[in-house]
């Protein structure tokens, strides 16, 4: 993938781009803001590369001078080279190349379960990073993706999260049917949104563990949930809309179990 590059301190050297950020464990952050959440997060940073232009405003300094007392030994590159390993049309001339965490689906059933959202198949990752920024912002347990969906470590994904993806675990690669299982068995009540469900999103009771389950929007979710126990709730939509997009109706659903916990 484009974009995607791992930096080597000792020798300055920068190697070509790594295609498959997955397979290397790491993640490119693009821009000052996430690459300022990086360093605050404490996750290890692989590379860091900046252009002198970005260096002369007094925001990326900081965040430089931050980096390099953190031990980390800055790369300056040109202009058309932080071009090449940018993922966005206008770089602002900082990234950083960050080890992403490896955290097994298994360790999601450690802990006391509250709010969980589930991302089964969800393709676009605008989307992605989306609702893991708002399922951050409700405080929500974890987020969890089933195979078929894309990488939230993505660099579009990691991008629309605004850093929430840095915020709460993210698991991915855990399987539909083992998930909903461990899910239903521990009690969690799991709620899907319906255009056409049989209880409106305000009178469903969601004051006790719940985890929200998304699916692509053409399909819904997939079917490891078929068999289970699943509230199907509507968002009341008085207008000409059909529907909502996945991300929006994820936030409206997701502030709703904020509000009736309050």
């Amino acid at each position: 993938m484009a974009g995607a590059m791992l930096f080597l301190f000792g020798g300055g050297r920068v190697p070509g781009p790594v295609k498959k950020q997955a397979a290397t464990g790491c993640f490119t952050a693009e821009g000052v803001r996430l690459v300022e959440e990086v360093l605050a997060s404490g996750w290890p940073v692989e590379g860091l590369a900046f252009t002198a232009e970005a260096a002369s405003l007094p925001r990326v300094a900081s965040l430089l001078a931050r980096a390099r007392a953190a031990g980390l030994a800055p790369l300056e590159v040109g202009r058309k080279r932080m071009r090449s390993l940018s993922g966005t049309v206008t770089p602002q001339g900082v990234l950083a190349v960050v080890r992403r965490p490896a955290l097994d689906p298994a360790e999601l059933w450690a802990g006391r379960l509250s709010l969980v959202v589930v991302l089964d198949g969800l393709q676009d990752p605008g989307n992605v990073g989306t609702v893991i920024r708002a399922a951050d912002a409700a405080g929500a347990d974890a987020v969890v993706c089933t195979p078929g969906t894309c990488d939230p470590f993505g660099a579009k994904a990691v991008r629309s999260s605004m850093g929430s993806v840095l915020h709460l675990p993210v698991y991915t690669g855990a399987a539909a049917g083992p998930t909903a299982a461990g899910l239903s068995a521990r009690g969690v009540r799991l709620l899907v949104a319906d255009p056409l469900g049989p209880v409106v999103l305000a009178e469903q009771d969601l004051r006790g563990p719940v985890a929200l389950i998304l699916g692509s929007e053409a399909r819904g979710p997939g079917p490891g949930w078929r068999g289970r126990e699943v509230h199907r709730v509507r968002i009341p939509m008085p207008g000409r809309a059909e529907s909502l997009n996945v991300a929006l109706a994820a936030a409206i659903i997701l502030y709703e179990v904020v509000r009736q916990r309050s």
